[in-house]
């Protein structure tokens, strides 16, 4: 590992906006003139797709609404809260039958 530099960041932003070439010298990540990136990204997808977890192919993606979202976990939220109650209602009967012989 190559020995770093006191004092100098890992990631220099450039001086100008890369939309407006507003001057930029304290390296905002946001150009304070136009509000924009100020600068290309330093990672791409790209690199991400060469790296040795972007090679997987049992990873799917897929998009969904915020409401199906919520749905689906509200959905589940109930099917475990009921099967938690069932469970119990079950060890309460199991208890009483044992108590009445």
């Amino acid at each position: 590992m190559g020995r770093r530099i006191k004092d100098a960041p890992y990631y220099q932003m450039k001086k100008n906006c890369i939309r407006c070439e507003e001057p930029n010298p304290d390296g905002w990540f946001i150009c304070r003139a136009c509000g924009q990136r100020s600068s290309e990204p330093k990672y791409t997808t790209n690199m991400y797709m060469m790296s040795e977890i972007g090679k997987r192919t049992d990873v799917e993606f897929s998009t969904t609404t915020m409401d199906k979202t919520i749905e689906r976990a509200k959905g589940e939220r109930l099917k475990q809260g009921s099967q938690f109650w069932q469970s119990k209602l079950k060890e309460f009967n199991k208890r009483r039958n044992r108590a009445v012989r």
